[in-house]
C-alpha cells in the first residue's frame, strides 16, 4: 500500500482558511474545529477511495454518526446529554466522534509507516474537541464519547465473500 502523504494537506488548508474568515478571535478555534471535523473525515475517504476500500470507509463514517445521533436522542433530557450551555443533545460529542473517526482511519490504513503524520493527525483530532469545550458546546466527557465512539468505529469491515458481503468488527492494537 503506498503512502498517501497528500492527506495531511486538506486537514490544515481547510482548518488555515476557517480560521483566517473574519471572525473574534474567540471564534477562531471554533471555526477551525468545525473546519477539521469535516476534513480528517473526507480526507480519510479520499486515502481509502485512492486504495479501494471507499466503501468500508463510508461505512464506518455512517456507522459512528449513528451511534452519536442515537445516543443523543435516547438520552433525551438526561443530565449526561445537556450541554454546558444549556441545550440539549450534547452527549457524544459528533465533531470530536467525526475528527477522531477520519484521524484513526488515516493512522490505520493511510499512514501506517509514518508516525509523524498519524500522532498529527490524532492531535487535529483532540484540537476538535478542545475546540468544543472551549466553545462552552460540550464537557471534557462529551467529548471523551465522542473521541472513543470514532476511534472505535474504524474496526468495521465490509468485504466480499462467497455469500454476497460479509460485515465483521475487528481492531488490532
Amino acid at each position: 500500500m503506498r503512502p498517501f502523504t497528500p492527506a495531511l494537506i486538506a486537514p490544515l488548508l481547510l482548518a488555515a482558511i476557517a480560521t483566517a474568515l473574519p471572525a473574534h478571535a474567540d471564534e477562531r478555534f471554533e471555526r477551525f474545529g468545525d473546519a477539521v471535523q469535516i476534513a480528517l473525515p473526507f480526507t480519510a475517504l479520499a486515502c481509502a477511495a485512492s486504495h479501494g476500500r471507499a466503501g468500508e470507509t463510508a461505512l464506518g463514517f455512517a456507522v459512528q454518526a449513528a451511534v452519536v445521533n442515537g445516543s443523543k436522542a435516547a438520552l433525551g433530557g438526561a443530565k449526561i446529554n445537556q450541554r454546558p450551555d444549556g441545550s440539549a443533545r450534547g452527549f457524544p460529542s459528533g465533531h470530536s466522534a467525526a475528527a477522531m473517526y477520519g484521524a484513526a482511519n488515516l493512522a490505520k490504513f493511510c499512514y501506517q509507516t509514518r508516525p509523524a503524520l498519524q500522532l498529527a493527525s490524532y492531535s487535529l483530532a483532540l484540537a476538535v474537541g478542545l475546540s468544543r469545550m472551549d466553545a462552552n458546546r460540550h464537557t471534557g466527557l462529551q467529548v471523551a464519547a465522542g473521541l472513543m465512539v470514532g476511534y472505535f468505529a474504524n474496526g468495521l469491515r465490509l468485504a466480499p465473500s462467497d455469500q454476497g458481503l460479509s460485515l465483521s468488527y475487528s481492531w488490532n492494537f
